[in-house]
């Protein structure tokens, strides 16, 4: 075997981000996993995350003990024996494993000036250095994309829509729209429902059961095209997504795609642009997944807009229809997917066009849910900025209940 420049080693334990992160921010030329018997399958696990970003990895070939300080140092120091002929640098991260393991390696791999130790303190976002002399801590850089945190988590990415080149040109094309229907001073919101339940009887639907299949239905009745909806759907014409005729009260819509636009997927498209533009390392919308890595495919689950910085996740559900009476679900499920597949620290956002509750909005609190309801659209920016930069539940809720009434 040829002498590799840079080895790291990790303890491997339930927890992988601690050892995926540092290996992806050093990039090493080999990963060298030390595996007890309790965690072999996280061990093929973490060896399928880590050559999914360009890494190779090797595993041990002796199984690493879980007690018994002293047969613990003596596997480490036979690790470091080996490791050091194979290597001109070597990375020992203790962070793994158990406090036993964690101080044998410490003691083990402080004999040779060849090995940095580090450990991981994900709560502060920096790599602290155990050796000897001290080093300062290296602050963690964003690494841990949409599909890693998936992985991570046990989940298999199945497609992100705004990944695709085709969706992204059009909605480049109407990005200051969506912002435009986003702020409150234009009303948006005073015509968004009407728009919403046409659009909705205009789309298609398969046939289910004894239900028969409807076609696209560009032509939907409206009771009235007050000022503020002909103003609307000028605007929205102009973007070749419907029109109004006046004579007959009905609203056109241009094409299938155009309904879904208009049914909610321009309140993900907004949320989407600015986390873009927040600068935010991987913001995703529509980002579908399953809950396995078999060739089988499973029931899919997806999130409107997943958004990660600093590697922590952010997810987002967007609801533009009314959400009376079903709120209750809405929430429990955004609180248990968004913690299952975006980690126990995924931050959640409930991004909704209309009022949720009072009910509601005790279950977002309770759950750990920022409610952005109506016109807080517009602070939605400030809101990822202050994500961004390391703003917990407390500091974004302070933000949102900081401004004037008139921007709320």
């Amino acid at each position: 075997m040829s002498k590799a420049t840079v080895i790291h080693i990790g303890l491997v334990s339930q927890n992988l981000a601690p050892n995926v992160i540092p290996a992806l921010m050093m990039r090493p030329e080999r990963f060298l996993m030390l595996v007890s018997e309790e965690m072999k399958d996280n061990a093929n696990h973490l060896k399928r995350i880590l050559e999914n970003n360009g890494i190779a990895v090797t595993h041990y070939p002796k199984t690493l003990p879980n007690h018994d300080y002293a047969e613990l140092l003596d596997f480490a120091l036979g690790v470091l024996t080996e490791t050091e002929a194979q290597a001109s640098s070597l990375v020992m991260n203790v962070t793994g494993g158990n406090k036993l393991m964690s101080l044998a390696f410490v003691e083990a791999f402080r004999a040779t000036e060849q090995a940095d130790i580090i450990y991981v303190d994900t709560a502060n976002q920096a790599i602290e250095f155990l050796g000897q002399p001290p080093k300062k801590p290296q602050p963690l850089s964003s690494v841990v994309s949409i599909d890693t945190c998936l992985a991570l988590h046990q989940r298999k990415l199945r497609q992100v829509v705004s990944s695709e080149q085709a969706w992204l040109d059009t909605a480049q094309s109407r990005k200051a729209l969506v912002k435009k229907m986003a702020h409150p001073d234009n009303h948006y919101v005073q015509v968004a429902g009407i728009i919403n339940y046409a659009a909705s009887g205009a789309r298609p639907e398969p046939q289910r059961g004894n239900k028969a299949a409807k076609a696209f239905s560009p032509v939907q009745p409206v009771d009235y095209i007050k000022p503020r909806l002909a103003q609307w759907a000028d605007t929205l014409s102009q973007a070749s997504l419907m029109e109004a005729d006046r004579q007959r009260n009905q609203l056109i819509f241009h094409s299938e795609e155009a309904t879904g636009f208009l049914c909610g997927g321009w309140l993900e498209e907004y949320v989407y642009w600015c986390g873009v533009d927040a600068g935010l390392y991987d913001v995703g919308m529509s980002v579908e997944f399953t809950d396995t890595y078999g060739k089988r495919s499973t029931a899919r689950n997806e999130f409107d807009v997943m958004m990660m910085h600093n590697n922590r996740a952010l997810i987002v559900e967007c609801k533009t229809a009314s959400m009376k009476g079903s709120n209750q679900d809405i929430v429990n499920k955004l609180s248990a997917v968004a913690e299952s597949a975006g980690g126990i620290f995924a931050d959640k956002l409930l991004v909704s066009l209309n009022d949720i509750g009072p009910e509601a909005h005790q279950r977002c609190q309770l759950h750990h849910i920022i409610p952005i309801i109506g016109a807080q659209l517009s602070i939605l920016p400030e809101l990822l900025a202050c994500w961004r930069d390391g703003g917990d539940d407390d500091e974004m809720r302070a933000l949102l209940t900081s401004k004037p009434s008139s921007q709320r």
